[in-house]
């Protein structure tokens, strides 16, 4: 499973599991990189995906975006 599928698997778990019947979760880049499983995901990729949504740019995986300060990921917020 590529590193994609895996950031999407993790987000279903997040949103099905941590959400639960609210609207959002927020955490830490490492404790969404901890529900990863499957592949070998880093808060690297986390970072370039949040970065590419936070600016609005098409990405394959949707409902996440984030807190970068000072040019480091140090929040992450995943929607339903």
């Amino acid at each position: 499973m590529n590193k994609i599928e895996a950031i999407k698997e993790a987000l279903a778990f997040i949103r099905e599991t941590w959400i639960g019947n609210g609207t959002h979760w927020r955490g830490t880049p490492d404790e969404l990189v901890s529900a990863t499983l499957s592949a070998e995901v880093t808060e690297r990729d986390i970072h370039q995906l949040v970065e590419a949504a936070n600016n609005g740019e098409p990405t394959p995986v949707k409902g996440v975006r984030g807190t970068i300060q000072n040019g480091k990921l140090v929040a992450v917020t995943v929607t339903k």
